[in-house]
């Protein structure tokens, strides 16, 4: 599924489209201006948009609840976490490798992140 969702002055618009790309809904929430601030003010604080923290607001306030709908929502996730990683830059990278170093450093038993670093230093 795919949202869009929008914050103007009059409220906030939500379409959720299904995968062939048709409107399957569309909702329009007057907000009082307080919300509608506050808001705004999260987003600016978050360095993202009104409308993606509308929508993750939402998204975690009522999470997929058929086994469907979870997947469905996994899946989108796990792809939004491996195009995150392909824009990731040579600096951003080697951070995130150090994280996962100190993270296994501090395991006595089983090393989590042992076979992913291996496999980069090898390649």
């Amino acid at each position: 599924m795919t949202h869009y969702g929008n914050v103007d002055a009059g409220g906030l618009t939500v379409v959720e489209w299904n995968c062939e790309g048709r409107c399957r809904m569309t909702e329009h929430f007057k907000l009082p201006d307080g919300l509608r601030q506050r808001i705004q003010l999260a987003a600016l604080r978050k360095g993202t948009s009104t409308e993606q923290l509308a929508l993750e607001v939402l998204a975690e306030r009522f999470p997929p609840e058929t086994p469907e709908e979870k997947r469905q929502s996994l899946q989108e996730m796990l792809a939004e976490w491996h195009a995150e990683d392909l824009a990731m830059t040579e600096e951003e990278s080697a951070a995130n490798e150090e994280v996962l170093r100190q993270i296994d450093s501090h395991r006595t038993h089983r090393k989590l992140f042992q076979e992913y670093l291996s496999n980069k230093n090898n390649k």
